[in-house]
């Protein structure tokens, strides 16, 4: 959004989304790990600028 004075506004919301797939097992030490878990973020973010 533009204000007064050359001065800027922003919002942004992003939504991430990672589901693990073709998963094989594994040996060693880390058997039974879950090594690439699901995830999920949300990202908020606020912007504002100006010249001077």
């Amino acid at each position: 959004m533009n204000l007064a004075n050359d001065r800027e506004l922003s919002f942004r919301v992003e939504q991430y989304d990672q589901k693990a797939k073709d998963l094989k097992p594994i040996g060693g030490n880390l058997a039974g790990q879950i090594l690439q878990p699901d995830l999920s973020a949300t990202f908020v973010q606020l912007g504002y600028s100006f010249k001077w």
